[in-house]
């Protein structure tokens, strides 16, 4: 599966990244998140994606299954 980034690059799916990006927007409304919080999440996103029909799914459809 490939992401397709706002900047319009593309770069293969990568669940760390997605950890990271839901730990920096924890931290911009000032709540930790628990580890098993973000393992929860991050393997939901990553679920929905590889059984996505999609070849390339946008950053924006990523943070749309994030905030579900």
């Amino acid at each position: 599966m490939r992401v397709k980034k706002r900047s319009g690059k593309t770069q293969n799916f990568n669940i760390e990244k997605i950890k990271v990006a839901i730990l920096k927007a924890s931290e911009g409304i000032d709540q930790d998140i628990p580890n098993y919080m973000l393992n929860r999440i991050a393997s939901k996103v990553e679920e929905e994606v590889t059984n996505s029909d999609k070849k390339t799914i946008s950053t924006s459809d990523i943070s749309a299954i994030v905030e579900d």
